[in-house]
């Protein structure tokens, strides 16, 4: 299960509150078990989740809403290959991203914790392309991790004996960082 700090989960659960979907009792409730259970990846937002009082899909929303990040929902049929190769295997696991598809000079890249959005800069130095942020529900990011796809990429990058793919988009060699946020239709890119 990707993880969170504990400072994120409670603001994405002020977020929530703030859209009406929490109140505060809840909140108070999932503070107590978090506090009385220790870490778990998701802080309060695990005991949110476990106890049905949220979805995932309304802490997606929150997140999209908040990050202006579009949603994605990954499958076997939307993860191509070549984009998890793009990226380290072990940049990959450590950041706890999915690499899920290109689309010209564009790297397409999905997360569930949205501050992970900073190293869009250090995937645009490390591969060459542009990346667009995606944000997905972290069940299905754990999902992701399972498919072949995902397993057959991961295991070729971890086997390569070479330095990590660090091919530039075609047209990209010198060129800054450009680096472009998956905004919603009718919204301006940031």
């Amino acid at each position: 299960m990707p993880s969170i700090t504990p400072e994120l989960s409670l603001k994405l659960s002020n977020l929530l509150k703030s859209m009406g979907k929490l109140s505060d009792i809840s909140i108070a409730q999932a503070q107590k078990k978090y506090d009385g259970n220790g870490k778990v990846p998701l802080g309060v937002l695990h005991y949110l989740l476990l106890d049905k009082v949220i979805k995932e899909e309304d802490v997606i929303a929150a997140i999209s809403r908040n990050y202006a990040l579009r949603k994605i929902e990954l499958t076997e049929q939307n993860i191509q290959k070549d984009a998890l190769s793009k990226l380290p295997k072990d940049f990959i696991e450590e950041n706890e991203i999915i690499p899920f598809e290109i689309s010209g000079k564009i790297l397409k890249v999905a997360f569930f914790d949205p501050t992970k959005s900073t190293l869009a800069g250090k995937m645009k130095s490390m591969t060459g392309f542009n990346i667009e942020l995606y944000v997905a529900r972290p069940s299905n990011i754990d999902q992701a991790k399972k498919f072949k796809v995902v397993i057959d990429a991961l295991k070729a990058s971890s086997n390569a004996s070479s330095k990590p793919a660090t091919t530039s988009a075609p047209g990209t060699v010198g060129k800054a960082a450009n680096v472009r946020f998956a905004t919603k239709p009718g919204e301006n890119n940031v």
